[in-house]
């Protein structure tokens, strides 16, 4: 469709291993995207978008101090994102939904508009608890540019590594 000409076209092509310094985790990113690290003490939040800003990619990994269940890990998660989502334009969001590797999967989308053109977010959410950490990771992109970059996009989600021997920055 003639949709992908409102927004920049996301470009993803070769993927490299990105290691965080602490070693609480690594994962595939697309080369050229920009990271932004916004971590604090007892938590750990990365960022990528790509040239365009029509794609992000985040970890959030923090310490839990209880086990939790998997459904408990995805209504958690669910509610999170609708706490913080719900005031945008159509926003929509699915039940938690186990995945083959054990994480819990909610996807969200909403509108938005850029220089008065309109365009659906989709984001895949994954929620895993590994010993005492909670890892977060999603994976947002542009509607109309989700087919041609699903294929990446799975490279990037498999890719991910979560350590829970590693300590969260101080």
């Amino acid at each position: 469709t003639g949709d992908g000409a409102k927004f920049a076209d996301v470009k993803i092509n070769k993927l490299e291993t990105y290691t965080h310094p602490g070693g609480v985790f690594s994962i595939d990113i697309p080369e050229g995207w920009r990271k932004q690290d916004q971590s604090e003490p007892g938590q750990v939040l990365v960022s990528w978008t790509d040239t365009t800003g029509n794609s992000v990619i985040i970890i959030n990994i923090s310490e839990a101090e209880a086990t939790l269940s998997k459904e408990e890990l995805g209504s958690n998660l669910k509610k999170k994102f609708t706490e913080v989502l719900s005031v945008q334009p159509k926003f929509q969001i699915s039940d938690a939904k186990e995945q083959p590797d054990g994480t819990m999967r909610v996807e969200w989308s909403y509108e938005m508009t850029e220089q008065s053109q309109t365009e659906t977010l989709l984001s895949n959410n994954f929620i895993e608890q590994k010993g005492n950490k909670i890892a977060i990771f999603s994976i947002g992109v542009i509607n109309s540019q989700f087919d041609k970059l699903k294929e990446n996009m799975n490279k990037i989600i498999a890719s991910r590594k979560i350590n829970p021997e590693a300590k969260l920055g101080e």
